[in-house]
């Protein structure tokens, strides 16, 4: 593993726990191929406690439901079914 802005390797790797802050959000009406969704979902920039940064996930509450500075918890898949990736997260909920 390597830095992507410096290329300097990465020798240390930091737990991070699974709770984060919505910082901002989206509601979200159609898929990537402008199709009409079911139903919307919601879609936060979450920043991670301990951490200088975030990242883009799905959450699984109602569109109603969601605000800025929200708590969220990480679900992920089975741990059969993990493969080390971002894609292990379903989805962040309120704790």
């Amino acid at each position: 593993m390597y830095c992507e802005e410096c290329f300097v390797e990465i020798t240390r790797w930091v737990e991070v726990p699974n709770d984060g802050i919505v910082d901002t959000y989206t509601v979200v009406h159609v898929d990537r191929d402008e199709n009409l969704l079911e139903k919307p979902e919601v879609w936060a920039f979450i920043r991670m406690e301990g951490t200088d940064g975030g990242f883009v996930h799905k959450l699984n509450v109602l569109p109603e439901d969601v605000n800025i500075g929200m708590p969220v918890k990480a679900v992920f898949k089975s741990k059969k079914d993990r493969e080390g990736r971002i894609t292990d997260i379903l989805y962040f909920e309120k704790p």
